[in-house]
Formats: structure tokens, sequence, C-alpha cells
């Protein structure tokens, strides 16, 4: 289906609702000045920002089930989204088929697993990353991304994954779906403990050719102490939070209470 559900990775050892790798990231803040400039463009286009980022993340979502679905030969049906929608996750989806048969890429990617949804309640996050496989016989981790560009910080997000996985994800006994995994699947995942490598399969939704953008080595080591820091930071955040309702509290003027009727 389409429309994803937002994701339950449980709850920490706080009793609080574990915070996802994405609501992490957004404590980076480095596309500040880029969205402040897209949400003009999209008002002057008549439209809200969240009809304009919800149409984008519909789209994306189709393609990413279209895309899983093809590489564990699941059949996909379409799904009621308005036409254009289907039409731009075409695009990204026949993009990415293209890519993948010309690349040869079945002879160079081995499917781990795809949607791999993981929790880490000790560190106090979870995320799912799009497919965790063997790229070129190495241990890898990729995402896949619709949109017209692709935004630096999904190298500190796959760092995020390659942590989860490597700590809770490889030693998994069932799939996302709740598939049991057999004994010698859960050996192979083992062996495959440590990321090697992560990268983006870039399939835009515009027509045009799908790409594999792999993560440098030096960048995929800045990437990892940047979520360490981030990590740091959201545990810090919580007093902050306290703090912000009450400057709320403080500042803002009280709302009149609505007038009683006698009837």
């Amino acid at each position: 289906m389409a429309a994803k559900v937002k994701r339950n990775y449980g709850k920490g050892k706080d009793g609080k609702k574990l915070p996802s790798v994405t609501e992490i990231l957004g404590n980076l803040g480095w596309k500040y000045q880029v969205l402040i400039h897209w949400a003009n463009k999209v008002g002057r286009q008549g439209l809200t920002t969240k009809e304009a980022s919800g149409d984008a993340a519909r789209v994306g979502n189709i393609a990413h089930d279209r895309i899983e679905g093809f590489l564990i030969r699941r059949p996909f049906e379409r799904t009621d989204e308005p036409q254009d929608l289907w039409d731009r996750s075409t695009m990204a989806f026949e993009s990415f088929k293209d890519w993948w048969h010309v690349e040869n890429m079945s002879g160079r990617i081995e499917v781990i697993e795809t949607e791999c949804l993981m929790s880490d309640v000790e560190a106090g996050f979870g995320g799912t990353a799009d497919l965790v496989c063997l790229l070129d016989g190495k241990p890898a981790i990729l995402d896949y991304k619709t949109g017209s560009g692709i935004y630096p910080e999904v190298a500190v997000q796959l760092e995020a994954y390659a942590d989860l996985w490597g700590t809770v994800g490889h030693a998994n006994k069932e799939l996302s779906d709740g598939t049991p995994i057999s004994e010698n699947g859960q050996q192979n995942r083992k062996l495959c403990k440590e990321i090697l490598r992560t990268g983006v399969i870039h399939c835009p939704a515009d027509g045009r050719k799908t790409q594999l953008i792999e993560i440098p080595d030096e960048t995929r080591k800045t990437s990892a102490q940047l979520w360490d820091s981030l990590l740091t930071m959201e545990a810090l955040k919580t007093g902050y939070n306290e703090f912000g309702k009450y400057l709320r509290g403080a500042t803002l003027p009280k709302e009149e209470p609505e007038p009683k009727v006698p009837f």
C-alpha cells in the first residue's frame, strides 16, 4: 500500500516512545534556509506546504513499495492514488528497473532484507532501512530516493541504520512483516554484521536515469561522529522541551474561556 503508517519503534527505558532516525535528524537544521525558499515557491503556486510535501511523500511511498515488490518478487497491485501521483511513481519505478537490468545489478546485489525495521532500546531510537544487501559481496545498506535532489544528511541517516543493523538488526529472528528467518538465514545475517558500504539509489520521479551514489569512507566516518552527537543532543533535549512548555505558559496571552450558555 502507498500510504505509510507512521512507524512504531516501541518504547525506551523511560517508557516514552522511541524517536525515529529521521526525527532525530531534524536536530541538524541544515535544510532550514532551503525549506524557507521551497515553502515560498509552493505558496506562490497556491499550495500549502502540507499539500506539496504530502504529494511528494505519496509518490515516494508508492515507488518504494513497487521497488520492494520487484526485489523480493512480490506482486504489487495498483493503488487508488490519483493518476498523476501514480504516473510519477511509474517514472521512478521504470527508471529503477532500467538501471537494474542495464547495470546487471542482479549480479551485484544480493538482498538480505527490505524495509528492515529496527529498534535499539539502549541507544534510544529506531529506524527502517530500505535495503540491506550484499553489494559486490560486501555488506551494505542502501536507501531509495525519488526526489529531484538529495540532501547531504542522508549520509548520517545511513550511518544510523548501519549502527542499528550492527547492534540489533543482524540478530533479528523475523522480518519486519513477522515472517520467521530460517536458522541458516540468521547465521548469514550475523556474518554481515558490520556494514562496509552505504549509498543511495536515486531514481527520480521526473524521468531521469537512476544512479547508485555511494557514500565515501571519509564521509561515513564524519557522519558516524555526527550521529553520535545527535543522539547526545536528543537525550539533552528533554529538559529543554519542558522549559519550552514553561515559557509558552509564561509569555503567551491566556485564552479567554468560552462563555457558558444556559442550554
